[in-house]
């Protein structure tokens, strides 16, 4: 686990126990919130007030990088029979790597072997879906699906029918639904952006994780999406579109349409995303502005803008700030959420300052 990863991880467990240290509230209504057992609540307040925020970093596997102690020869195998596999599955592989290693008394678990291959080639095309189930590790991969909603539905502002986008993202094993997006706009790249920072925020707030590994996009909707290369530099995670398709997904997303249908003449375009909300029985969760979610912020569109009278001007409407005073005149870097108008983040001589 990398440091950022363990950073991430102590932020969110500080911010759920925050309130119980400043007296705020007990333990037990936390347990209610937060859906966090008691036990591990006593536990974290006991680590957090004898080592402080370094007690609450999730302690590291000493088996998770077994990969980077493998010599040059069990590594040189197994790049041989990778880039030798023809049409074997990941799976398939990974028995047939496993027996010759252990010639060389070299032994390696299936989600390791994974993260060797996956490293060797960018993102694996063939039998993705085989083993996504086999990771051990749980939050790994979340799955990212976008399709037309084969509705059209009347704007009155615009004065013509536009077609809904609806992209969902789901935890791999699991196939929990996390959050949603709608969009009325075609191809809109940067909403599938900020939609994919949104689902890896409240999966790691909820889930108590770090971020995903991977990211694997499947979408109706475009062809050969290619993320900005920036955001794995920064971030480590890999978006790889995909052409498989899950099964209980695409049931789910049928019967989505045919619902719609059905109710289609009592849904207007302004209806829509509260309808789908309540459909998918997704709560409003309000997740902190926690400082390890910031290198997110990269999966956000960048502006450009100069500050006039102590205030920023964007996208009609104005935003003040005490800390744009020194600011006046001068051109900020800026990035906005096209999800949520009111989340905006200012970049200014090595500062962030959020614009709510």
């Amino acid at each position: 686990m990398t440091n950022s990863s363990k950073h991430i991880i102590s932020n969110i467990r500080f911010e759920i126990i925050k309130p119980f240290l400043s007296g705020e509230k007990k333990l037990r209504e936390i347990e209610a919130e937060s859906k966090v057992s008691y036990a591990t609540l006593k536990r974290w307040v006991k680590s957090y007030k004898e080592k402080g925020s370094i007690g609450l970093k999730r302690k590291e596997n000493k088996n998770k990088d077994i990969y980077k102690k493998l010599d040059s020869k069990s590594l040189e195998l197994i790049k041989k029979n990778y880039l030798l596999r023809g049409n074997n599955k990941i799976s398939d592989l990974y028995k047939l790597t496993y027996e010759k290693l252990k010639t060389l008394d070299c032994s390696i678990s299936y989600s390791t072997f994974y993260r060797i291959v996956n490293n060797l080639d960018s993102y694996i095309q063939s039998s993705s879906l085989l083993h996504i189930n086999k990771i051990e590790k749980k939050h790994q991969i979340l799955v990212v699906r976008e399709f037309f909603l084969d509705c059209f539905f009347w704007d009155p502002s615009a004065k013509k029918y536009k077609l809904p986008t609806v992209t969902l993202v789901f935890e791999s094993i699991s196939l929990e639904l996390i959050t949603f997006s709608l969009t009325f706009s075609t191809n809109d790249g940067l909403v599938l952006l900020a939609t994919l920072r949104d689902g890896i925020i409240k999966s790691a707030y909820k889930n108590l994780h770090s971020f995903p590994d991977t990211i694997f996009i499947l979408s109706d909707c475009r062809n050969n999406f290619q993320a900005d290369e920036k955001i794995f530099k920064e971030t480590s995670i890999k978006i790889s579109q995909e052409s498989f398709k899950v099964q209980e997904i695409e049931k789910f997303i049928s019967l989505l349409k045919s619902d719609i249908k059905q109710l289609y003449s009592n849904i207007s375009i302004d209806s829509l995303s509260g309808y789908l909300k309540d459909y998918f029985s997704l709560k409003e969760d309000l997740v902190p502005d926690i400082e390890a979610f910031s290198v997110l912020d990269v999966f956000l569109p960048e502006k450009t803008r100069k500050i006039y009278n102590n205030a920023l001007r964007f996208k009609n409407k104005l935003y003040k700030h005490s800390a744009l005073e020194k600011m006046v005149e001068k051109n900020v870097i800026l990035r906005y959420n096209p999800l949520c108008n009111r989340e905006i983040y200012l970049y200014y001589k090595g500062e962030r300052i959020s614009l709510k």
